[in-house]
């Protein structure tokens, strides 16, 4: 899956999730500070992207401290659909 297809899956769930229009989200808008994620919100949003992708997040959570920005987020799903599609 490509960079901008995950990153449009992602805004939408994030739009309608935070009840904000897509165009509010971009690459750099920090999940908490910008979007006004809180920890709740990370974990639906969690379940939503397992949902949506097909992949287990939950079970790594040591590493979504990390995540900061929607760019970190689209490159963790990405090495998490790498990982997975080589199973």
């Amino acid at each position: 899956m490509k960079s901008k297809e995950i990153e449009r899956k992602i805004k939408k769930i994030l739009a309608y999730k935070l009840d904000i229009s897509v165009e509010k989200i971009n690459l750099t808008s920090s999940l908490s500070d910008d979007l006004g994620l809180d920890s709740f919100g990370k974990v639906e949003l969690s379940f939503a992207l397992e949902e949506d992708f097909g992949i287990n997040i939950i079970k790594n959570a040591e590493n979504i401290p990390r995540i900061i920005t929607l760019k970190d987020l689209i490159d963790f799903l990405k090495q998490k659909l790498m990982v997975t599609s080589r199973k």
